[in-house]
């Protein structure tokens, strides 16, 4: 897989997203990201600089985050994962969450504003799934987002924060088996073999650095202009 990005005044968050970007790699066999930053006025640069210096994550250290693991673990199959977004409204009977296109979630909260969304959920799980394995995560998040999106109510911060949450248990079914199996092949490994080959790669450019040539020869024509300039006056 190759990842490609770019980047500018991200200091606060940076580190955690480049975590986040890295641990993805544990899913393939090679994983290449390009990060491209320009005009960054704080210390996003130097940030991405360090990330690309250090080795690679060791995914057989990656664990699992220990409130999805109790919560999530014994999921296995395309029902026990609906089950997750049915169990908590099978007593909630007081509010309709029908999502239809002319609803709005606006006036939702807490519980209500929950099964509205874990009714699509259900909704395009079954319409689109026989097993765990077939499900499409980029594919549930993008018609979530386009049908909040169409419905309105939400601002674009709030979707993502409510896609952030629901995902997490079918992320976690979803890639649970990689994740693990990667893991174990790293913790059998033979320890007096070589290391594998570097499975990671990681390329950052800067704009500032690519142009720079090219800005120091318009500096010298708008110098050279001034010069000009001055003489005809």
């Amino acid at each position: 897989i190759v990842v490609i990005g770019q980047v500018c005044n991200a200091e606060k968050r940076i580190d955690l997203v480049l975590y986040q970007m890295e641990s993805i790699a544990c899913l393939f066999n090679s994983t290449t990201f390009i990060l491209f930053e320009s005009n960054s006025d704080d210390k996003t640069l130097l940030h991405i600089q360090r990330w690309q210096a250090r080795k690679p994550l060791n995914c057989s250290q990656i664990a699992f985050k220990p409130e999805h693991k109790r919560k999530y673990h014994t999921l296995s199959t395309l029902d026990d994962l609906i089950a997750v977004f049915q169990s908590s409204h099978n007593n909630d009977t007081s509010t309709s969450t029908s999502t239809s296109a002319s609803a709005s979630v606006a006036h939702l909260v807490g519980a209500e504003k929950d099964a509205f969304v874990d009714e699509m959920i259900v909704e395009f799980l079954r319409a689109n799934y026989a097993n765990t394995k077939q499900i499409d995560v980029f594919a549930l998040s993008s018609f979530l987002s386009n049908r909040l999106t169409m419905i309105g109510g939400l601002r674009t911060t709030d979707i993502e924060e409510i896609l952030f949450v629901k995902l997490q248990p079918i992320k976690y079914v979803k890639y649970r088996r990689l994740i693990e199996k990667q893991m174990a092949l790293q913790n059998n490994a033979d320890e007096s073999a070589p290391p594998p080959p570097q499975r990671v790669f990681k390329y950052v450019l800067s704009g500032d650095a690519v142009m720079a040539k090219d800005l120091l020869v318009e500096a010298e024509i708008v110098r050279q202009l001034k010069v000009y300039g001055g003489l005809n006056e």
